[in-house]
């Protein structure tokens, strides 16, 4: 695809319990309000500041929007985005936190679009950022992972186990005191005896 194709935003709404109005802002551009969630462009991905919770199991079904994401999606919220670069959420302007957070995401969408890209030229922007969380949409870039078979696996089973002994040709310590045979090596090596007490 197109660089204009794929556009990359961030909606902060006024109430993220309750999704209605709030602004929005694209690729780090100007920010805007909006009085509603169906005023917003289907052709851009946006990262708005709805918890996971509201987002998948609140009463609005936000989540039946395909172009938009909880505010985890990138594993951090906008509120650490701008800590992690030294601003306060508390105090910075919902405009101010759009169109930077709006910019910090867009930079991170479009390099991992420009991975699965590489790697599956065919595939289309929609059908590459289809998970619940970006590390699920990149997933497809690794290898499938092997898991071990036959003997290997029996290991992990509860009550099994095996041991590999390899061969030596030293042999194993005699386990009681060497007889002396008169020779001053072993005649110091024997343990000293000792009377018992009388009682």
């Amino acid at each position: 695809m197109q660089r204009e194709d794929c556009k990359f935003g961030v909606v902060v709404f006024d109430e993220p319990q309750d999704p209605r109005s709030g602004w929005y802002a694209v690729a780090g551009g100007d920010a805007d309000r909006f009085s509603g969630a169906h005023e917003l462009s289907t052709d851009t991905i946006w990262w708005t500041n709805v918890a996971y919770e509201h987002f998948f199991r609140g009463q609005t079904e936000i989540w039946r929007i395909p172009s938009l994401k909880h505010d985890k999606y990138l594993v951090v919220s906008h509120v650490d985005t701008l800590r992690e670069w030294g601003y306060d959420p508390e105090s910075a302007d919902p405009d101010f936190v759009c169109r930077f957070c709006s910019g910090a995401f867009d930079r991170v969408m479009r390099n991992a679009w420009r991975l699965i890209r590489d790697v599956f030229p065919k595939t289309d922007i929609r059908s590459a950022f289809r998970g619940r969380t970006l590390r699920e949409d990149v997933r497809c870039l690794l290898p499938d992972l092997e898991y071990p078979k036959g003997p290997a696996a029996e290991v992990f089973q509860s009550g099994k186990a095996w041991e590999e002994f390899s061969p030596t040709l030293v042999k194993p310590p005699r386990s009681r005191a060497p007889r002396s045979n008169g020779s001053p090596a072993v005649t110091c090596c024997r343990r000293p005896r000792t009377r018992r007490p009388s009682s």
